[in-house]
Formats: C-alpha cells, sequence, structure tokens
C-alpha cells in the first residue's frame, strides 16, 4: 500500500491538487480493502473516508491561497474535494458512527456554497467549460 501511493506520487507530480484528489481515491481504496480484509467493521467509511476528504478539503484550500495563483487553476479541484465530502454520507448502508461522516459533509456543503458564494461566476464558467455542460 505505501509502494503503490509513492508510485503514484511520483508518477503524478504535474498538479499538486490533482496529486491530492489521487491520493485521497487511492487511500480511501487502500482502505476499503483492508477493512474487507480485517471483517468489515466499517471503520474506513466511518473514520477514514471522512478523515481524507476533510483533509483534502483543506489542503486544497491552503494551497490555492499560498501559490496565488488564478482561482480557476483550482476550483474543479475544489468543488470536486467538496463533493467528495458529502459522498460518504450517500453511501449505502450509511455510517454505524455518523458523526465524522455528518461533519465532513457539512463542510463539504459549507464548502461548496462559499465557493459559489464568492467565486460563483467563475466556478460555473470552469465547469462549463470543463464538463461541456
Amino acid at each position: 500500500a505505501g509502494w503503490l501511493t509513492v508510485a503514484q506520487a511520483i508518477r503524478k507530480r504535474s498538479s499538486f491538487c490533482k496529486h491530492v484528489l489521487y491520493q485521497v481515491v487511492t487511500l480511501a481504496l487502500l482502505a476499503v480493502i483492508f477493512d474487507l480484509m480485517t471483517g468489515f467493521l466499517r471503520w474506513s467509511f466511518d473514520y477514514v473516508i471522512p478523515a481524507l476528504c476533510a483533509f483534502a478539503m483543506i489542503v486544497i484550500g491552503i494551497t490555492s491561497i499560498i501559490r496565488r495563483q488564478h482561482i480557476t487553476d483550482y476550483i474543479i479541484y475544489m468543488v470536486l474535494s467538496s463533493v467528495f465530502g458529502i459522498v460518504p454520507l450517500l453511501l449505502p448502508g450509511g455510517p454505524t458512527v455518523p458523526w465524522p461522516t455528518v461533519l465532513t459533509a457539512a463542510a463539504g456543503i459549507i464548502y461548496l456554497a462559499a465557493l459559489l458564494l464568492f467565486v460563483g461566476r467563475d466556478t460555473w464558467r470552469e465547469l462549463r467549460r470543463r464538463l461541456h455542460l
């Protein structure tokens, strides 16, 4: 698992935000696999996936502030990280320990609302451009 994440980090070094999202997906899949191998107690859905999603939102937000590039370079990654934060709430069976998932989903909704509120025009323009809407 460690070598897989390191290999991915070396291969995907073009965009830091893209790398963060790839790592979230990779680590979430690895956590689910390990959870399945240890009897599927759902700890991956209850704790690991919400923590990874919250971490991605924080890291991408801080990166967009520190690098001071144009907001359109980060918008798609910010939207995806907020959607990733909402998705664990919608997983089948629901969480057995709801508070981490609910907090992450609330943070994802607030993050997405803030994006639409503060840079809504750029967000819609970038989504239309990238998703061909």
